[in-house]
């Protein structure tokens, strides 16, 4: 019965919120289901927050199973979790360098026994994916007795960050955020989990694995495979190329390698590129805001504006900004559009840094480092349509960053 009751009052919620406007009987059932889903994963976060932060025993379980398998990782490495955020402690797990590695040197090698993979022959990307999937959630249930153990340990301790996987409050902030305009939109960072929950119904090993899998396997270019390839699929995403630093090579049935592509100093980060254009893509599917160069796309057609498709660039000296269109300039319309949009969202901040939220700590910082890239964009596409000297006039005191040049 509290479940129900705060499913009602989510209901409400969104309502308020047109999130339900002209809904039938039988989509409320269906919106009630995933409210439900996202219960589920709030129920169980006290048992996954326990196991967030691996131990270095974690780390070394899996790289000693991949080396008895005939694999090899390079003693150079280690698994850790980086602090991003002293006060809320917020970290993400990656692959580091303890000591110097060349250009051009074999960092690691994953035998094919040792992936978890879905059903190629069915010829189907999305049958691949469901497969793949399901043979995650078989092993997880195994436990001691899988014969990835080590790995599904790993998968097990993984923080389950991305927005669809947020307190209904949590997402109910985000969603106010981003208004009508910004992106990702409800049906892009929910659609893929609504449709499998939709497809299978609620089980919460099964949603532990369908989160693993869309956030951290490998579409290799070996056929429809989803892969769960471990090492590798702890290398993190970074925009910046002059920051990336690896290469991986894939043969199907044979493992997957993965090497140095320039000399990586002792300490590094072991950094490769994900597959996707936009900003609000990785952090959707993977929980960050990445580094800049970003890119943003703002559809404002719908309200008599155009889409503005906008890359920022870090200046690679003084870090200052530089942007680049890839639509046409920015009209008067899609101008005033992002102002109006751009007070409204200052005034959430405001209000936020007043009087607080019932959001987590956790989600807050990950929802306003989402809102400072966010704010970023708007200001840079605002700008392109002022001179320089009336940007801070022109806009107000709040939009004007004097860490950015613009």
């Amino acid at each position: 019965s509290l479940v129900l009751l705060s499913e009602v009052k989510l209901v409400r919620m969104m309502t308020e919120t047109r999130s339900l406007t002209s809904m039938t009987v039988a989509t409320l059932t269906y919106h009630l289901l995933l409210l439900v889903t996202a219960t589920v994963l709030n129920n169980a976060r006290p048992v996954v927050a326990a196991q967030l932060e691996p131990t270095v025993d974690d780390g070394n379980s899996l790289i000693s199973w991949i080396r008895r398998h005939n694999g090899f990782v390079d003693d150079r490495l280690v698994i850790r979790n980086k602090i991003l955020d002293d006060s809320t402690q917020l970290s993400y797990r990656g692959l580091f360098t303890t000591a110097d590695i060349e250009a051009n040197e074999e960092l690691c090698f994953v035998p094919w026994s040792t992936i978890i993979t879905g059903t190629p022959e069915e010829g189907s990307f999305d049958a691949d994916f469901e497969t793949t999937v399901f043979n995650l959630k078989h092993e997880l249930e195994l436990g001691e007795e899988s014969h990835f153990a080590p790995y599904a340990n790993i998968i097990r301790s993984h923080d389950i960050s991305v927005p669809s996987t947020w307190s209904l409050e949590g997402r109910a902030y985000f969603e106010e955020m981003l208004g009508d305009f910004f992106p990702p939109r409800h049906s892009e960072y929910m659609g893929s989990l609504e449709w499998f929950v939709h497809k299978y119904g609620l089980d919460a090993t099964l949603l532990r694995a369908w989160y693993a899998v869309s956030s951290r396997a490998i579409n290799a270019n070996v056929g429809n495979q989803w892969l769960m390839v471990p090492i590798v699929d702890l290398v993190n995403h970074q925009s910046n190329d002059i920051l990336v630093n690896s290469a991986r090579y894939a043969e199907s049935g044979v493992g997957f390698k993965m090497q140095s592509t320039k000399f990586i100093p002792a300490g590094s980060e072991i950094y490769t590129q994900y597959f996707g254009d936009y900003t609000p893509f990785f952090f959707q599917e993977f929980g960050f805001v990445e580094d800049y160069p970003q890119r943003w796309k703002f559809d404002l057609e719908k309200a008599g504006g155009k889409v503005i498709d906008i890359r920022l660039f870090a200046n690679e000296t003084d870090g200052n900004l530089s942007k680049w269109f890839y639509s046409d300039a920015p009209d008067e319309v899609s101008i005033e559009i992002l102002r109006q949009e751009l007070k409204r969202i200052e005034t959430m901040e405001f209000e936020y840094q007043q009087n607080g939220n019932s959001v987590s700590e956790k989600e807050n910082a990950l929802i306003w480092e989402f809102y400072d890239s966010l704010a970023t964009a708007v200001k840079h596409v605002i700008a392109a349509s002022i001179p320089n000297k009336q940007y801070k006039e022109s806009i107000s005191v709040n939009c004007y960053d004097p860490d950015f040049s613009i």
